[in-house]
């Protein structure tokens, strides 16, 4: 049995590195060890911590899953409302809206545009105060959503800790999602037992966050990618000139947008990334 000196220098060792593997499997997709070697590292911080309980953390690794089962989700109000995004079907659509939007300013302007990738999933706020992630929840009816932090922590690419440099308290948003492969696994694994299979993976990934069990939603294995920063409180650092910047930022905080998105310069380089997408999209 280690000392408590010799636990703490060990604990402080297992939760940089397994912090630095999750970091770069999540934001620069990149993985660094095997899922064994992570889980071996995870294991002996629960064997330290669990001996020494004067040593856990909230931003801890271990921390991600725990605590009883909930009875009811409390209520959130979103300080700033969670709206949803207007659809365009066709190019016609897209080429409508830009006159518009040229006609209501008067000149022609030199555009430019982020294309990004709208997961198909449940959007959820995320609040960080000093670094520390402390409550999650769902978009709702836009004013009101419902307290899922315990799940929230279930997913590895939500970090419990923010990284760099970060404002006092800090509102983020994003999508959580189900990757296809896990979504076919758990449908399968629910006719095994007689149970009914979702229709479609955004059905399953708003399920598995309206748990109450938040072990049940760590076996689902979602994903999450972050769209926006919401709101920044006291001590914020920086304003974001395009949505490019607030996604740099995003990344130095240790979150990760959707790595597929880029910046493009005309419509026409719209519909040939929406062209792409869609030769892409049934394999994903």
């Amino acid at each position: 049995m280690p000392t408590r000196k010799e636990a703490k220098e060990r604990v402080i060792k297992l939760r940089k590195e397994i912090n630095r593997y999750r970091h770069s499997y999540h934001v620069l997709d990149k993985s660094l060890v095997s899922d064994e070697v992570n889980d071996s590292l995870k294991k002996e911080l629960f064997d330290l911590e669990t001996a020494f309980p004067d040593l856990i953390t909230p931003d801890s690794p271990t921390q991600r899953v725990g605590g009883e089962p909930l009875k009811k989700f409390k209520k959130v109000i979103h300080l700033i409302r969670m709206s949803s995004l207007n659809d365009a079907f066709r190019e016609e659509d897209v080429l409508a809206w830009w006159e518009r939007f040229t006609n209501y300013l008067g000149k022609e302007v030199s555009p430019s545009f982020y294309c990004d990738l709208k997961m198909d999933g449940l959007a959820v706020e995320l609040l960080y105060r000093d670094g520390i992630f402390v409550e999650g929840s769902t978009r709702g009816d836009g004013l009101t959503g419902e307290d899922i932090t315990q799940n929230l922590k279930t997913i590895e690419a939500i970090p419990l800790r923010l990284q760099g440099y970060y404002p006092k308290e800090v509102r983020i948003r994003g999508e959580v999602f189900l990757m296809r492969k896990d979504f076919q696994r758990i449908n399968k694994e629910l006719e095994k037992k007689g149970e009914k299979p979702y229709a479609n993976p955004r059905n399953l990934a708003a399920g598995s966050l309206r748990q109450l069990d938040p072990k049940i939603t760590a076996s689902r294995k979602l994903f999450f990618y972050a769209y926006g920063i919401s709101g920044e409180g006291e001590g914020h650092l920086r304003s974001y000139k395009t949505h490019f910047d607030e996604y740099e930022t995003l990344r130095s905080w240790g979150i990760a947008p959707n790595p597929s998105g880029r910046v493009v310069h005309s419509l026409k380089d719209i519909f040939h990334f929406h062209e792409e997408v869609e030769k892409k999209r049934e394999s994903c």
